[in-house]
């Protein structure tokens, strides 16, 4: 998380920044992603390379050890008895219900880091606890949850396909290859 950090940071910024309106070449893209970067630190300075590292951080911990933790709690829960061996099909289902799981349990840490992140480029200094009472003034627990809890269904497919493809059919290859 700490090493992803910045250069997500960078991402968000190129993807939001007006030079990236019209369509250029790989290196006109590369040269203006780079611009982007370089006017980052010459105005905020390198330090800002980091804003967010530390949710963001929390955020990659809680989203890989929540799918690993459901994925086996699921696969657990389907065998009958402990030394069961389950089918493909049955470690494709608990790849996807664990994902699916993990999704729900860190969607609010997503769209709070989301939210840090956007508010950071307003030029806002957020932190979590500044991010959270905001909300919750603006809407109450109600409206804290409708907000916690935005762009669910499409986090619940990502996570739920990108756990199986990382926990299923990557072990299906290395099967494949090397045993």
């Amino acid at each position: 998380g700490i090493v992803l950090s910045p250069v997500l940071l960078l991402k968000t910024r190129v993807m939001t920044d007006p030079a990236f309106r019209s369509s250029g070449g790989l290196m006109q893209t590369a040269a203006a992603s780079a611009a982007v970067g370089a006017r980052l630190v010459r105005t905020e300075g390198l330090a800002a390379l980091m804003k967010g590292s530390g949710v963001f951080s929390l955020k990659r911990a809680a989203d890989w050890t929540t799918r690993y933790l459901f994925v086996v709690m699921v696969e657990e829960a389907m065998r009958g008895h402990p030394d069961e061996k389950l089918t493909d099909t049955q470690m494709g289902i608990a790849s996807l219900a664990g994902g699916s799981l993990s999704a729900l349990a860190t969607i609010p840490m997503d769209v709070l880091v989301a939210t840090m992140q956007q508010a950071s480029k307003a030029g806002k200094k957020v932190g979590v606890l500044e991010t959270i009472k905001e909300q919750l003034a603006a809407g109450g627990v109600r409206g804290s949850v409708a907000f916690a809890t935005r762009g669910l269904m499409a986090r619940v497919a990502h996570v739920a396909l990108t756990t199986f493809m990382m926990k299923t059919m990557t072990s299906k290859i290395y099967d494949m290859l090397y045993r």
